[in-house]
């Protein structure tokens, strides 16, 4: 449960659309014309969009309720949330008005563990998400980087512990970041070992190509937190 919000959003309590390239991403609803501003969410209480799509009394909290905002260019709009449900504040992410995690909830690839916090995620114009997390799982191992296809249908990108393809002995830490293009293909980063030296920046899919893992492996006692970014086909 989160007691506080991490970070404060930048939209003035208020996720517009301005325009029609949003019409996609409103379920049930109509595109504004060009120039026009439509709400979407408001932490607000009083407008209809305060309420969150599908959870009945789930209002988005005031004060940094709306977080990230990621739209894809042909219009599907991603938005991560705090949502007040029952005296609670909960972490969320929904994808044209569709509630797709809901801290608490348990993981749809690992339905032992529930989600404990949403790290960054992406959408595409098909409805495609990539997203990094964390769960209530073992410390070891409960950080993920997962991507949802179609409703539902979730691959497991990488898991914090597992072993990191090509580099033999070399394992996952805590993924960051989440990109995903209209191939969907996921490009992530994570960090927290001590045999990992940065050597490009955030994924660029732009060249195609195999499964990359872009950085030199070698031993460094120097820079613990070094991150390793990688990009996935």
């Amino acid at each position: 449960m989160l007691t506080a919000p991490p970070y404060r959003t930048m939209l003035l309590s208020m996720l517009v659309c301005a325009v029609s390239p949003c019409a996609t991403a409103i379920s049930a609803q109509h595109s504004p014309e060009p120039g026009q501003l439509k709400i979407l969410y408001t932490e607000n209480a009083g407008f209809s969009q305060n309420e969150v799509p599908g959870i009945p009394g789930a209002t988005f909290y005031i004060g940094g309720g709306l977080n990230r905002v990621r739209v894809s260019p042909s219009g599907t709009i991603g938005v991560q949330a705090i949502i007040s449900l029952n005296g609670q504040l909960l972490d969320a992410l929904l994808v044209n008005d569709r509630v797709v995690l809901k801290e608490g909830d348990p993981l749809p690839w690992a339905p032992t563990e529930t989600l404990a916090l949403i790290r960054d995620f992406d959408v595409n114009d098909s409805g495609a998400i990539a997203v990094s997390l964390s769960s209530t799982g073992p410390n070891s191992s409960n950080r993920y980087c997962v991507r949802e296809d179609a409703p539902g249908t979730w691959t497991v990108i990488a898991q914090q512990g597992n072993p990191i393809p090509d580099f033999p002995g070399k394992n996952y830490g805590t993924q960051y970041g989440a990109t995903i293009d209209n191939g969907n293909r996921v490009g992530f980063g994570f960090g927290g070992h001590a045999d990992c030296e940065q050597k490009k920046g955030p994924p660029d899919f732009a060249s195609g190509g195999p499964f990359e893992v872009s950085c030199s492996v070698k031993q460094t006692a120097q820079d613990p937190s070094a991150d390793l970014w990688v990009r996935v086909f």
